[in-house]
């Protein structure tokens, strides 16, 4: 018995030291607290490139410049103030749009592009984390696309006004504030708290593109992006071979009958 016993021990740590799997590597990260990862390059011809304080399209971090207020959520200090998604100790960066369309873009249409090394890597996923607030219109619109080596824009989400809902938003302070025609991705309302979105990649390549679209008109409707991040397989994580499991099996019972027959003998 002790015999097997011992022999069934040693299968299962044969199978255990063979049997393994590559994991998923953070290869690219930005607009996180953190250091960015990966990241070649930032393009965005909307810095600070609008007139009112209230409008903007760019990266931005409680405490570090000028920031439209809508995004600000101060109500631990203001007991008035019923707008914000950016709490009071928040201070890492995010990507905001508020009023595109103004007097310096009239088209209103707007964009930026992240991007990432992703050179010896596959099985991609692409993360980002989502909030907006206010009464949108039907013409308020955004989308996160990538692209990999330079090709074609492939859509992994787009966000587009509920015309017919209404949603409450919960401030630092506990007040709420409810509103009609919030933003929503894919039935999803969102928040003025942050919620993930994600976006498996079948292809691979040298480099993979990140692009923020949109078109919005109106000062108190806000939304920001942050944490981008994306985890890949790299391709030199080739597995172990597993021994076929009848070979194990043939194997072990051999030795287990070979110790019988070794029991057996006077």
């Amino acid at each position: 018995m002790k015999t097997q016993a011992f022999l069934l021990g040693l299968w299962c740590v044969i199978c255990a030291l063979t049997a393994t799997s590559a994991s998923a590597t953070l290869i690219g990260r930005d607009l996180s607290n953190q250091a960015s990862v990966g990241l070649i390059s930032y393009q965005n011809a909307f810095t600070d490139a609008f007139g009112s304080s209230s409008d903007g399209t760019q990266i931005y971090r409680r405490g570090a410049g000028s920031i439209p207020l809508v995004f600000l959520d101060d109500s631990l200090a203001s007991a008035n103030d019923s707008l914000g998604i950016i709490k009071a100790a928040d201070t890492a960066p995010f990507f905001g749009l508020v009023d595109t369309t103004n007097p310096d873009n009239l088209s209103g249409d707007v964009n930026a592009i992240w991007q990432f090394d992703i050179n010896g890597f596959n099985q991609l996923s692409l993360a980002i984390d989502i909030a907006a607030m206010g009464d949108f219109e039907p013409s308020d619109i955004f989308s996160i696309e990538y692209q990999l080596d330079g090709g074609a824009w492939q859509l992994m989400l787009s966000g587009t006004a509920d015309n017919a809902g209404q949603q409450t938003y919960q401030l630092e302070n506990g007040n709420t504030t409810t509103l009609d025609d919030p933003m929503a991705v894919s039935g999803v309302n969102l928040t003025n708290s942050f919620t993930s979105f994600s976006q498996m990649i079948v292809n691979t390549g040298s480099t993979l593109g990140i692009r923020i679209s949109a078109n919005t008109n109106g000062g108190t409707e806000a939304i920001a992006f942050r944490n981008i991040t994306v985890n890949g397989t790299a391709l030199s994580a080739s597995p172990v071979e597993v021994p076929e499991p009848s070979y194990l099996a043939a194997g072990i019972l051999l030795l287990m009958s070979v110790s019988r027959i070794r029991q057996l003998k006077p």
